[in-house]
This record gives C-alpha cells, structure tokens and sequence, in this order.
C-alpha cells in the first residue's frame, strides 16, 4: 500500500491500508491522550518514543497525556519494577492512560500499528514526522530518578572506563555488505577486549 503523510504527499509502501499509527491517533484522542506508546515490541524501539513525547511537548508548549500499556517486551524487563519505567520520571509525561486495564485490544492495535512505520530513516525521524515534529536528535531521552541513577553507577562501578555497551540481540542488523555487517562488529570487539 502507497502511503501519504500528514502533508498529503506520498510515502513509501507499507504493511497496513491504513496510514502509518492512524488508529493510534484515533484511539488515543478517545482517550483523551496526545500520543499512544506501543508496549510489547522490544524496549529498543519503545526507547525511540521517548524522543517524539519530548519534542511534541516542546512544541505543544506543555508535558503530554499518554496512552500505553505496561512495559512487556519479550526481553529486557526486570522482575517487580514499576509498570511504566520509561515514563515514571520523565517531565514531559503529564500523565499516563493504562489501555491494559481499559481493553487489552486497545495496546493490540498500537502494537500492531508500530509495524506499518516504513524504515527508510531513523526510528525516531519516522515516528516524530508522522506527529509533526522534527527530532533535536536522534537518540531517546531518558529521566532517571536519583536512585536509579545510583544503582546504575553501582552495577557499573567495577568496570573499566570507557564503558561500552553494545546490544547483541537488535533485529534490524545489516544486510552482507554494509559497512557495519558481522565481521566489523568481531574486529570492534577484538580492539575493545
């Protein structure tokens, strides 16, 4: 299916008929949200939203209602921490809407649309144009409470500076050829051993 954004003009093929998060607009004005945040994809890609809630706060003016579900990703969640730890501390969330306790089919339908943003750009430039918004830049924004910042420079206090982390389970690694396929990682890991 051709896409066409806000602007009306034409994008790139997509998986959905529908535009790219059309029923995550919809459903989070029913719910009287600004933006609806996916849940279940990995934390990787929740992380790229962080970026668009604090730039679209920005240009609204004011921190942002959101509307998600509790952080389930296949990995990356720790046993008993709080439902939303990705927005708990950040001050551009003005208030979280839980869909999980509304309809499980509300956070099905966000999941499903996160699949239907083309991958031409970054992560971040592609959701941020479908809200309007330009990224400052392209990396999420994380807020920390001072005790979580506390205990992250604790589990790390023993490691060798710099510390480098790298994420060995990201699925949208390069083809053969590109110029960061398997064998550069290998040979980045053999300098940083």
């Amino acid at each position: 299916v051709e896409s066409k954004g806000d602007d009306g003009r034409l994008g790139h093929h997509l998986f959905l008929e529908t535009a790219p998060l059309e029923e995550t607009k919809r459903l989070a004005a029913a719910y009287g949200c600004d933006i609806g945040v996916p849940n279940d994809s990995g934390v990787g890609n929740i992380l790229m939203y962080t970026r668009v809630v604090e730039d679209l706060a920005r240009k609204l003016g004011r921190p942002l209602k959101i509307l998600t579900g509790r952080l389930s990703p296949s990995i990356g969640v720790v046993a008993g921490e709080h439902p939303f730890p990705l927005w708990e501390n950040n001050p551009f969330v003005d208030g979280i809407v839980d869909a999980d306790s509304i309809n499980p089919a509300v956070m099905a339908a966000i999941n499903r649309e996160m699949d239907n943003l083309c991958q031409f750009t970054h992560m971040i430039e592609n959701i941020s144009y479908h809200y309007g918004v330009r990224p400052r830049c392209l990396r999420p924004s994380i807020y920390l409470s001072k005790k979580e910042q506390s205990w992250a420079l604790n589990k790390l206090r023993g490691l060798r500076r710099p510390v480098i982390c790298l994420h060995p389970h990201g699925t949208s690694s390069p083809k053969p050829g590109h110029p960061w396929y398997e064998e550069n990682w290998q040979k980045l890991l053999e300098r940083l051993s």
